[in-house]
Parts: structure tokens; sequence; C-alpha cells
């Protein structure tokens, strides 16, 4: 449960919100995890997780107007397909295409270059953490895309 009501508050949600939540229709402190703490039915990992927190962050302020993860695949070549992370609507109209990454083989940064050449009515973004923060490896920057 304590795991339940820190991702309640790393999203933003206030104390009276949190203490009205339910789960299935229990209580939190009655809920039970249906998985380890650190699994989600939706198939994000851990740095996936953290950037959609951050993406509720906007648009919460309403910099993104909204986000879908997992949602486009893209065919580079025959048999050869890119899966984005995270595709992005911004507040400006721009949709970005967001990969993240923890740490980059090639053919990651093959694919990704590929297809933001075969793909430019999108922005592109590959980001990682870095000391704490959220860094742009390769492409765009969410400053350039707010208007």
């Amino acid at each position: 449960m304590a795991t339940i009501v820190n991702q309640l508050r790393a999203m933003g949600c206030k104390a009276d919100m949190i203490a009205k939540a339910t789960v299935d229709g229990k209580p939190l402190s009655l809920a039970e995890p249906k998985k380890p703490s650190d699994e989600w039915d939706d198939g994000m990992n851990k740095l996936e997780r953290g950037y959609s927190w951050f993406l509720d962050v906007l648009v919460k302020d309403g910099v993104v107007l909204k986000y879908r993860f997992g949602s486009v695949k893209l065919r580079l070549a025959d048999r050869t397909w890119y899966t984005a992370d995270f595709q992005v609507r911004m507040a400006s109209g721009a949709v970005a295409i967001v990969e993240t990454k923890g740490f980059c083989r090639d053919d990651a940064v093959v694919k990704f270059k590929v297809a933001r050449e075969l793909y430019p009515e999108y922005q592109w973004m590959m980001i990682g953490k870095k000391d704490g923060h959220w860094k742009v490896f390769m492409g765009d920057t969410i400053a350039e895309l707010i208007p």
C-alpha cells in the first residue's frame, strides 16, 4: 500500500484525495497488491513509468495535451519496425515521438535515426535520466516544442 500512496503523491494527488482513494472498491489500507510493487500491467519499465509521471505534470501544467504509451509502430523496411515508447501531443499542436533509454545499443540508435528520417511529420526525442534529471540525448527538446 505504501507504494500506491507514494505513486499517487508523485502524480500530484493531495492527501485528502489519497484518503478517499479506493482499489476495486476497497480503501487503500485494505487493498492488496496484485503484483510486486515494481511491476505494472501496462508494460512500462521503471524509466518509462518515471517519464509518464513527468508527462502527467506537463499535462497538468497545460504544456502537453495528452500522451500514449506504446501506441505508435512505424515501418522502417521489410520486416523492420520501430515501436515508439511515447507519442506526445503538445499544446502547440506538435506531435513528438519520445524514446526513453537507460542505455543505447547501436541498433536502437540506428532505428531511431532511420525512423526520424522516414517520418519527418513528428518531432523526435531520445531521452534518459542523468544526475536525476531528464536529458535529451538526440533530437528536439521539450523547450523547443512549447509555444
